[in-house]
């Protein structure tokens, strides 16, 4: 569905501005990594990340268990 909003967010910008906008949704494999090692860095990793954003260890289990 992400997708689907992406293109019409593309079709409704300014003609002279969508392939900037199209690059700015591009989501690159290194982009990732770099925001995986800041979290681990920072906080010890997704886990630390969401606690300290007040997520329970019971949700974020939960969260675990349907995206393992």
């Amino acid at each position: 569905q992400l997708a689907n909003q992406y293109q019409v967010w593309i079709s409704e910008a300014e003609p002279d501005k969508r392939d900037a906008f199209r690059d700015e949704l591009q989501c690159p494999p290194n982009r990732i990594l770099g925001v995986l090692d800041h979290l681990q860095n920072r906080w010890g990793g997704i886990e630390g990340y969401l606690e300290a954003a007040g997520m329970t260890p019971e949700n974020i289990d939960r969260i675990g268990a349907k995206l393992a």
